[in-house]
C-alpha cells in the first residue's frame, strides 16, 4: 500500500517537471521571439527615420497651402508588409490613370497575357462567284478588341474581294462589342465601317443590325498579345485602350465586383466610373497596394516579368521616361503615373514599386490633390529618393527591352538599338490577319 502511494507521489513530481520543461521553453521562446520582431521594427525605422519623412511632408504641405487630408500615401514592403510611410491610406482618394494598374490586372486574369482579340467576318449567305456578290448577310463578330480601327479592315476587305465579293444583297450584322475608340458608341462605329466597306469596293445594299449570328467564315483579324496592349495602354497611358478594356470586362460595376472577387479589394474602398482613371474614380492608398501586390504575385506564378507589364522609370519611353532618371535611380522603380488638371482642382498620382537593395521590392502609393499636379510630382519625386536612400538605394530590375530602350550593363546605361520582340505602341501595331 506504501510503495502504491510512493509510485503516485513519484508520478505527480515527474508530471510536474514535464510541464515546468515545456513553459520554460514556450515563454523563452515566446520572448525571443517578440524581442527579434521589436528590434527588428526599432532598426527599420530608425534607419528610415519616419518622424524626419513625416516632417518634410508637413513643411511641404505647409509651404504651399495644402491640406493633409487630401493627400493619400501608403509604402510598406512587399515581403514582410511592414508599414514606412502612411497618410490617410483607408480614404478615398481620385487615383487618375493610376486605375490603369486595376484594369490590367482583371483583364489578364479574365483573357491570360497570351490572348490576342478577333474580329471576324462571317458569310450568312453563298457566294455567287459570276455576280461576285454574297448573296445574304456580311457578319461582323468581335470579342472587343481594344486597338480595334478602321484601317485594320483593309487587310480583312481585300481578302474578300479575292474570294469575288464586291457586294452583298443583304444586311451588315454586328454581334459583340465593337468601337474604333471610347468616342464612338457602337451605332457610330456601325455606320463608320460602313462607310469603309462602301468606300474599299464592298457594296451594302441591305441594313445595319445588331444580333447573335455565325454562317461561314471568311477572314478575321487578331490583335496584338494583351500584355503587350496592356504595356502601351499603361507606358503611353492609353485612355481609350482602358475604356474599352473595361467594357469588355463589363463595364465599370463589373471591374469593381473583379477587384473584389479576385484581389480582395473591399467595395466600399473602390468607385469606378471610367476604367481609364478619366473622371471621378475613388479608391484607398491600401486598396492600391492590394492590386500591386497581386500584380506582383501573378507575374510570378506566370513567370511575366513585371516590367512587360508597368513601364521602368527612367529607362522606357513613357509617361515616367523623365523621373527618377539619375544614374543611381535608373531602372529601379516601376511607377504608373496619374494626371488631372482640372478634375478635383488637380490630381497628381504615383503608384508602383522600388527594388531596394536591403529590404527587396518597396510598393508606394502616393494621392495627391487639390493643388499644382508639377509641384506635386517634384514632391514625390524627392519623397521617394529619400525612401530609397535610406533603403540602401536601389537594385535594378532584370529589364526586357522595349522600343527606344535603355539596358543595364557591365558599363551602366546604354541605349540599344530595337529589339525582335519590340512593343506595340500608338498606331505601329502588330496586326495579324488570317483566314481560316
Amino acid at each position: 500500500m506504501d510503495f502504491t502511494h510512493l509510485r503516485w507521489r513519484l508520478l505527480v513530481v515527474l508530471v510536474g517537471i514535464a510541464a515546468f520543461i515545456i513553459f520554460f521553453q514556450w515563454s523563452t521562446t515566446s520572448i525571443n521571439d517578440y524581442t527579434t520582431q521589436v528590434h527588428s521594427e526599432y532598426s527599420y525605422q530608425a534607419l528610415l527615420d519616419l518622424p524626419e519623412l513625416e516632417q518634410t511632408l508637413q513643411t511641404y504641405l505647409y509651404r504651399h497651402g495644402y491640406v493633409e487630408d487630401d493627400q493619400g500615401i501608403l509604402i510598406e514592403t512587399l515581403d514582410s508588409g511592414l508599414q514606412i510611410a502612411s497618410i490617410n491610406s483607408e480614404k478615398l482618394f481620385n487615383p487618375a490613370s493610376t486605375l490603369k494598374l486595376a484594369t490590367s490586372i482583371v483583364a489578364l486574369e479574365k483573357w491570360g497575357p497570351r490572348h490576342r482579340f478577333q474580329t471576324a467576318f462571317y458569310a450568312d449567305g453563298y457566294i455567287d462567284p459570276f455576280e461576285k456578290s454574297l448573296e445574304g448577310n456580311l457578319v461582323l463578330t468581335s470579342d472587343g478588341d481594344p486597338t480595334f480601327r478602321l484601317g485594320i479592315l483593309g487587310g480583312a476587305v481585300s481578302e474578300m474581294k479575292n474570294m469575288g465579293i464586291r457586294r452583298v444583297t443583304g444586311d451588315l450584322i454586328f454581334d459583340g462589342p465593337l468601337t474604333i475608340n471610347s468616342l464612338y458608341d457602337p451605332i457610330t462605329t456601325a455606320q463608320k465601317v460602313k462607310t469603309y466597306l462602301i468606300r474599299n469596293g464592298i457594296r451594302i445594299d441591305g441594313n445595319i443590325r445588331f444580333e447573335k449570328r455565325t454562317g461561314t467564315h471568311l477572314v478575321s483579324h487578331f490583335s496584338s498579345p494583351l500584355l503587350d496592349i496592356l504595356w502601351t495602354q499603361n507606358a503611353h497611358s492609353k485612355n481609350t485602350i482602358a475604356d474599352r478594356l473595361g467594357d469588355a470586362i463589363g463595364g465599370s460595376e463589373m471591374l469593381a465586383v473583379s477587384l473584389f472577387q479576385i484581389v480582395g479589394v473591399p467595395l466600399n474602398e473602390i468607385f469606378i466610373t471610367h476604367s481609364s482613371g478619366l473622371d471621378y474614380n475613388r479608391i484607398t492608398p491600401r486598396a492600391m497596394l492590394k492590386i500591386i501586390r497581386h500584380i506582383i504575385r501573378w507575374c510570378s506564378e506566370n513567370e511575366v516579368s513585371v516590367d512587360k507589364l508597368v513601364p521602368v522609370a527612367g529607362v522606357d519611353v513613357s509617361t515616367v521616361r523623365l523621373r527618377f532618371s539619375k544614374e543611381d535611380l535608373k531602372g529601379g522603380v516601376l511607377a504608373k503615373t496619374g494626371t488631372l488638371l482640372v478634375t478635383d482642382d488637380g490630381i497628381s498620382a504615383l503608384a508602383g514599386v522600388i527594388n531596394t537593395q536591403k529590404y527587396g521590392m518597396v510598393l508606394f502609393a502616393l494621392f495627391n490633390s487639390r493643388g499644382d499636379v508639377f509641384a506635386f510630382q517634384k514632391w514625390q519625386n524627392n519623397f521617394l529618393e529619400k525612401i530609397i536612400e535610406r533603403c540602401g538605394g536601389i537594385e535594378p530590375f532584370r529589364l526586357h527591352a522595349h522600343n527606344e530602350s535603355y539596358v543595364y550593363g557591365n558599363r551602366g546605361w546604354s541605349k540599344q538599338a530595337l529589339y525582335a520582340d519590340a512593343r506595340i505602341s500608338g498606331e505601329n501595331e502588330e496586326s495579324v490577319t488570317s483566314l481560316q
